[in-house]
């Protein structure tokens, strides 16, 4: 019978004898087996030295203490152990490695985990079963253990499926049914789990016997005085005669309503002016009238443009028109059009020179100011040109080329 070792875990075996390859008997105990003379096979697979390093050493009668680590035991299935040194014969040793929780249920304390994974070919059922057993459990612990327990007077094998839930036992039921009149009968404790029945259940008890607006026979009499029949949702709900008394209502603070503003049901409460409030609406139903005739809206504001208004804007463009030349208007470009006057002669030439100007665009003011702010604002002179500046004295405007010789200078037109 071959030996059980546990599943990648070092362990420390004897293999041996070792005894002399020519008589076959003497004992060899000063042999050196290094760790490439230890051959082993995995599960029928090709030899290979083991993974642990350690030499063999010899313990007695030829026996050689021979060290595996968890790699050489990593697999599952047979182990094949062979050393031949030279001078003696041939060792061999057969192990069989088993999982770590057979062999600690075997030869430790551990128990063998035999868990259902299928009943009857089918692992849903198993997957069921557990559902079933742990429903069952008290406290939070399934029914079943790790410990085997009798359950022939626990549950009933007859018992129906959960397809339609789950079909109690009589026993079940009487058990059941004990347990919660004892919790029933059992007083509540002094200081109840936040947010427990019991909890809940002491709430209530303390708003029942409290004393003042707590106490329920307090709300009692004050719903007592609720009409046994009142008016349903929606209903008008009327007043009993005499029920608005002058101590309640004063009318010299209030305005006695009521549904007609004639006569004797007038609402007599006027204000600073002496209007009621029925003067009041009379004087706004006419004002929205007028606001729904555009016509006599019109007519309300006619009056607003007059004639003499009109005329005085008319007589005083004349004055100022009278005072220009004939003809003054900008734009003409013929001086004979002014009639010798020097001023139109000086704007017709201005701007028939503005006209050509490719620094500036707009109005006929907009070429004056800026032809105005180049020729008085800071200019710098070169030997080659003439830069004119803005008003900030930093900024370019334009630009004039220079040339000159021993007899003139001449100023290109502006760029």
């Amino acid at each position: 019978m071959s030996l059980e070792l546990r599943q990648s875990t070092a362990v420390d075996i004897l293999i041996g004898p070792f005894l002399d390859s020519t008589d076959g008997n003497t004992v060899e105990d000063g042999l050196t087996v290094t760790q490439a003379e230890v051959r082993l096979s995995k599960k029928g697979g090709n030899m290979a030295q083991k993974n642990e390093a350690t030499s063999l050493v010899h313990d007695e009668l030829g026996q050689y203490v021979c060290k595996l680590d968890a790699d050489d035991t990593d697999t599952l299935g047979i182990l094949k152990l062979i050393v031949h040194e030279s001078g003696a014969l041939q060792v061999w040793e057969c192990y069989s490695v088993i999982n770590q929780n057979s062999w600690d249920s075997k030869y430790s304390t551990d128990k063998l985990q035999v868990d259902a994974v299928e009943i009857s070919g089918d692992s849903t059922a198993a997957d069921d079963l557990e559902l079933f057993i742990e429903a069952l459990g008290t406290d939070d612990k399934p029914l079943i253990s790790t410990d085997a327990q009798d359950l022939s007077a626990t549950l009933d094998v007859n018992a129906k499926t959960l397809e339609s839930g789950l079909d109690l036992t009589d026993t079940m039921k009487s058990s059941v049914n004990a347990e919660v009149d004892t919790a029933l009968n059992t007083a509540i404790p002094g200081s109840p789990a936040a947010n427990s029945i019991n909890q809940r259940v002491a709430a209530i008890d303390d708003l029942t016997q409290a004393e003042g607006d707590g106490d329920l026979a307090a709300i009692k009499v004050k719903t007592d005085t609720i009409p046994a029949s009142p008016a349903a949702v929606g209903s008008l709900m009327g007043l009993l005669n005499d029920a608005i008394t002058s101590a309640k209502f004063d009318e010299s603070t209030a305005f006695p309503v009521k549904l007609a503003d004639t006569g004797v049901t007038q609402i007599a409460r006027v204000g600073a002016d002496g209007d009621t409030l029925e003067t009041l609406s009379d004087q706004i139903d006419t004002a929205q009238t007028d606001l729904n005739n555009p016509d006599q809206y019109k007519a309300d504001v006619s009056g607003l443009a007059t004639s003499a208004n009109l005329q005085t804007v008319d007589n005083n463009v004349d004055e100022i028109q009278g005072k220009l030349p004939t003809n003054k208007i900008m734009g003409s470009s013929d001086v004979a059009d002014h009639d010798g006057d020097l001023a139109g002669s000086y704007m017709v030439s201005a701007q028939a020179r503005l006209n050509t100007d490719p620094d500036v665009t707009g109005s006929l003011q907009d070429k004056i100011n800026f032809d105005y702010e180049r020729n008085v604002n800071k200019k710098r002179t070169t030997a080659n040109s003439k830069i004119h500046y803005k008003s900030d004295g930093t900024t370019p405007m334009t630009s004039q080329t220079i040339t000159s010789d021993d007899t003139e200078c001449i100023e290109e037109a502006v760029s």
